[in-house]
């Protein structure tokens, strides 16, 4: 008796896999990657000895649009834990509008909020909009990073750090 459900289950095996690696592979152009990489290294923390940046990036029917942010720090433990710290950082943003030609818009959107405790929450973002080699883009630099944003960092009660 043949076993012909080992070839089946093999073949079935294989097409998951190359899936899973179809899914994992970078589809952005280089001019996006590039971008993406080049404003990430403009992020300095001033609160913290390092940084996390996080973003997401995708196309749209105007172009590319990418959003970025500095990863929050959880703490883990000890009398702080479950509380997230967003580090302050500066942006030095002359750099990126060079890559932007033309530079169709260039504006800082500022939205307080009011927490539960009624203290105001700083939300805000820069967002570039132009071209970059001929293609469209909508680059924004968010001052908190999203809700569904998980932590860049975890801090443990003795100090140790670690890169989630």
């Amino acid at each position: 008796m043949t076993h012909s459900h080992l070839p089946i289950n093999h073949l079935l095996r294989q097409a998951e896999e190359i899936k899973a690696r179809r899914a994992g592979k970078d589809t952005r152009p280089q001019w996006v990657t590039e971008t993406i990489e080049a404003a990430a290294e403009l992020f300095e923390p001033l609160s913290v000895k390092e940084g996390r940046v996080g973003f997401s990036c995708a196309p749209s029917e105007d172009g590319w649009h990418a959003s970025m942010y500095l990863g929050h720090t959880e703490f883990v433990g000890g009398r702080h834990d479950g509380r997230e710290l967003n580090p302050s950082f500066q942006v030095d943003l002359s750099p990126l509008i060079g890559r932007f030609d033309p530079l169709e818009d260039f504006r800082w959107i500022a939205l307080p909020e009011s927490g539960s405790d009624g203290r105001v929450i700083a939300n805000s973002r820069v967002r570039i909009q132009g071209r970059i080699q001929g293609n469209p883009m909508v680059l924004e630099l968010h001052s908190v990073p999203p809700a569904d944003a998980g932590p860049g960092f975890r801090e443990f009660p003795n100090g140790q750090r670690e890169t989630v």
